[in-house]
């Protein structure tokens, strides 16, 4: 089956981020034996991206659309009224007046509101939470001329597939900001009272497969050089130290190279962070948020000032 993937955020607050839920989905369905082509809407623009939709469901004649909603807000309270969602919804009518073929909805922002944003555009079917086993099935169902009844879709079951990073976009945001994404695990054991990670991924943590995760570290460490890596985790430094296996992986297999990610100064030991280093973090962003006991403790923190 021909899927056309779009990514339709447009936020670059603080700077411009790859879209790797799109990339993430579009493994999976390479890996079922589906042609995919992704397409981010950002790199053309709030006017440009019409255009170039219009060229490559031309070129692509897709029998399915994907549409990846990742940001619904940007969580700045001193910019009241800021609205991404109608950015999301200039793509997806686009979309709508470019082709009639069936029409999913997913990614972050969407996963929030998954029921009232379905019903808001009018799109066919929604994939709430992790994707890559509904979208596989919907797809199948499809190809066999076989449409499932419309509406949203949840599988709490989903396997992380790899992502098949699209060279062309990937190389847009890699001369933007030298950042490349990549997601180790899913799921955050913490409560902190703002967070939607947990509502998102859930507060189990799953890995990756550890041989999967090294061969993207090293593909991107070969095809963007000068890349600084960001571990996109929930919270990279888990409560029960799983992600030290990694760490120690990529400095046993040779695959060191700079990187940072979200770390929790919670069960953070002096050489945890020395290893960390040796395999090339770089920076951290800390969830630190407070600069207060009580306010540590009303937000939920796990730890102290």
């Amino acid at each position: 089956m021909k899927i056309l993937l779009v990514a339709s955020n447009f936020c670059n607050d603080p700077y411009p981020v790859y879209p790797l839920g799109l990339s993430t989905i579009a493994g999976a369905l390479l890996a079922a034996g589906h042609e995919v082509t992704q397409c981010d809407a950002a790199i053309y623009g709030n006017t440009g991206h019409r255009e170039e939709l219009r060229q490559i469901i031309q070129r692509f004649t897709p029998e399915l659309i994907g549409v990846g909603i990742r940001n619904l807000d940007n969580i700045d309270s001193c910019l009241v009224g800021e609205d991404m969602l109608k950015e999301s919804l200039v793509v997806i009518r686009t979309l709508r007046e470019l082709s009639t073929v069936p029409m999913v909805l997913g990614g972050s922002g969407f996963s929030l509101y998954p029921e009232e944003i379905l019903a808001l555009t009018g799109a066919d079917y929604g994939i709430a939470g992790a994707g890559e086993t509904a979208i596989v099935e919907l797809a199948a169902a499809l190809a066999e001329n076989k449409p499932p009844r419309q509406g949203v879709w949840r599988r709490d079951n989903a396997r992380q597939a790899s992502p098949r990073y699209d060279n062309s976009i990937r190389n847009h945001y890699y001369q933007e900001t030298h950042i490349v994404p990549l997601q180790t695990k899913r799921g955050c054991a913490f409560n902190c009272v703002y967070c939607t990670y947990p509502a998102l991924e859930g507060r189990e943590v799953r890995l990756r497969n550890l041989t999967e995760v090294l061969a993207d570290i090293k593909e991107i460490r070969k095809n963007c050089p000068d890349a600084m890596l960001y571990f996109v985790d929930a919270v990279f430094n888990d409560p029960k130290r799983q992600y030290l296996t990694l760490v120690k992986a990529m400095i046993e297999h040779d695959l060191t190279m700079p990187w940072s990610a979200f770390i929790t100064p919670t069960g953070l030991r002096d050489s945890d962070l020395e290893l960390m280093v040796r395999a090339g973090l770089t920076t951290v962003d800390l969830g630190v948020d407070g600069g207060s006991d009580a306010t540590l403790r009303g937000l939920g923190k796990s730890f102290t000032f």
